[in-house]
């Protein structure tokens, strides 16, 4: 895998696949097999007349349906096959007729009045285009016309596709899934014609592999239908319906669902279909949420509109007495909570708004916030400090460390303090960074996480998206889950096990568990273990370097061979994907939670 990590390499297989073609069909439909190897055609059979894309649009863009546009419409406007941009939904004056990019007239265009762009010709563009690539106000370059490409506003050279960026196989210097039998492979090398050779390209070790099977059809597979690798499926998913040896059809792609092996309209919600609930446009929603309140298959009411609550029998009413002094004497108010008083995050008594004593490093004694009192530091002492905070010598296996650190009992953990060490630790503990890895244990898998209809409101997930999309470590997001852990813990305790971000990939292996094999589950799960163990022992500011080192290192071969799960980010887990959030971690969440998580 070279030195890309694995979120690197998903990012970038992700960005290729929406590059040569759409990702939710088989990653070459838009391809037809000449000479051993796929050609630019527009489709297979010549039915599906998409494929658009800057060799077939190279003086325009491609629309929403795929197909290549002028690219100098002030509502479809770009150029080299990327897609149209909507100038006037973004905000825009024009679509400048030269370039073919989006732009306004600022006047005297400057780092003043096109902060967030590039100026050419007095405009100011918006700077992500492949012509028009800049920010702060700086002079737009020009990366097509340098064989460049221009992201994060900025020219880059495009990487040679090989073992080193590609997680599938090559074809020339496109990376490709390597799951399509025209295009098959894997780590990095050339992609391989199994149709050629009357083989079929299965996933296999490190990508696709082209094996000898039987002809999916009639005969071979009468009770189900065929997919877009040849195989003989079941038939009866949404995604992959049919029967008699025909091909799969994805019914979700057509709002229907597969009932009877055969795509069919969704079932109407009404009175009927939904007695014990209410119709949310065509879906039955149990009618005790605050934003979907109803019952007898009614239409649901949002009851948050009129500051009304749900009574969890279908109608709205007015909220319950607010937090004051009368109904919560004896704690403190967190909006409308009557909270104990008691804790760092909701600290006070007598009715009145709680403090935050841990926002102001103080702590909350007596239901009041004081501050910390901390006679032992590292500045003070040479052994190691107790919980009452006195120094201690350190080297007790009762009471073992060093340099002021936190005493630890290792007697308790059945081992003694190794005073040959500094800093003194107990014997058991691992005291190098990175920690070796030995091997991962057979018991090791990702979990599957449980659907949990209603643990979280459709407001809360909104909230979620607004608050956490500069990423899952960021004040927001933080403040977000601590908000949530205190109105609606099954809420936060349903999304957290998402919240980590993108590139430690721990939330996007959960999030497809249950689309992937079980050994696919345990790859991903010795990854996260591996990961874990390999930088327990590191300092804090350490703890990412000794990440990307092992990931390169002594983890490299779970991170490779978690390219299984990409499969499922392309079929049924790609509501997962997040390159269909625009790489948003906090859209990725709210979409991610309403599947798992939402009402």
């Amino acid at each position: 895998m070279g030195t890309r990590s694995f979120a690197g390499w998903l990012v970038l297989a992700l960005a290729v696949c929406a590059l040569v073609a759409s990702c939710g069909r088989s990653n070459l439909d838009a391809y037809t097999h000449v000479d051993g190897g796929p050609t630019f055609d527009g489709g297979v059979d010549g039915s599906e007349g998409g494929g658009c894309d800057a060799l077939s649009c190279p003086s325009g863009c491609c629309d929403a349906n795929g197909q290549c546009q002028a690219g100098n419409s002030f509502t479809a406007c770009g150029n080299l096959g990327a897609s149209c941009a909507n100038c006037q939904a973004l905000g825009f004056q024009l679509c400048d007729p030269q370039q073919k990019a989006c732009a306004n007239k600022p006047g005297n265009c400057d780092a003043k009045t096109c902060a967030g762009g590039c100026c050419d010709r007095g405009l100011c563009f918006q700077g992500s285009d492949p012509n028009e690539c800049g920010n702060f106000g700086a002079q737009c370059q020009h990366c097509a016309a340098q064989g460049q490409t221009c992201q994060g506003k900025q020219c880059v050279t495009q990487m040679k596709c090989g073992p080193g960026n590609c997680p599938g196989c090559c074809f020339g210097d496109a990376c490709l899934m390597g799951f399509d039998n025209t295009a098959c492979g894997g780590n990095g090398q050339q992609c391989r014609n199994c149709l050629a050779l009357n083989e079929s390209c299965v996933p296999g070790p490190g990508g696709g592999v082209c094996v000898s099977m039987p002809t999916c059809d009639f005969n071979t597979c009468p009770g189900g239908c065929c997919d877009q690798f040849g195989q003989c499926s079941p038939g009866t998913s949404d995604f992959s319906c049919g029967l008699k040896g025909l091909r799969c059809q994805n019914c979700a792609q057509l709002n229907e669902s597969c009932v009877g092996q055969q795509c069919q309209p969704q079932i109407q919600c009404n009175a009927q279909t939904c007695p014990g609930g209410c119709c949310q446009g065509n879906v039955c929603m149990g009618g005790g949420n605050n934003n979907a309140c109803g019952f007898g298959g009614n239409q649901c009411k949002d009851c948050t509109l009129g500051g009304l609550v749900c009574n969890g029998m279908g109608a709205c009413v007015p909220p319950p007495p607010l937090c004051n002094p009368q109904t919560c004497p004896s704690g403190c108010c967190t909006g409308n909570v009557c909270a104990v008083g008691t804790q760092d995050t909701s600290c006070g008594t007598g009715g009145a708004q709680c403090q935050n004593c841990q926002a102001m490093m103080e702590t909350c004694k007596g239901q009041t916030c004081v501050p910390i009192v901390t006679t032992c530091t590292p500045q003070n002492c040479a052994g190691c400090c107790d919980a009452q905070g006195t120094c201690q010598p350190g080297f007790l296996n009762g009471q073992c460390g060093q340099n002021g650190a936190a005493c630890v009992n290792c007697s308790a953990q059945g081992t003694t303090c190794d005073t040959a060490v500094m800093p003194r630790v107990c014997t058991n503990q691992q005291t190098t960074c990175p920690a070796p890895y030995n091997s991962c244990p057979n018991g090791v898998s990702t979990a599957i996480p449980p659907v949990q209809r209603g643990a979280c409101t459709g407001s809360d997930l909104a909230n979620a998206r607004s608050a956490c999309a500069g990423g899952a470590h960021t004040n927001g997001c933080a403040s977000f889950f601590a908000f949530e852990q205190q109105q609606r813990p099954a809420c936060a305790a349903c999304l957290r096990t998402f919240d980590s971000d993108f590139q430690e990939a721990t939330g996007l292996f959960a999030c497809v568990a249950p689309f992937v094999s079980q050994s696919c589950d345990h790859t991903t799960g010795c990854a996260t273990d591996c990961d874990t163990k390999s930088c327990a022992m590191c300092d804090p500011g350490s703890v990412s370097q000794c990440q990307a080192t092992v990931r390169q290192g002594q983890c490299g071969q779970f991170y490779q061979q978690a390219a299984c799960v990409f499969p499922a980010f392309m079929g049924a887990g790609s509501f997962c994907n997040p390159q269909n959030y625009g790489g948003n971690f906090g859209a990725w969440l709210q979409g991610v939670g309403g599947h798992y998580c939402g009402p």
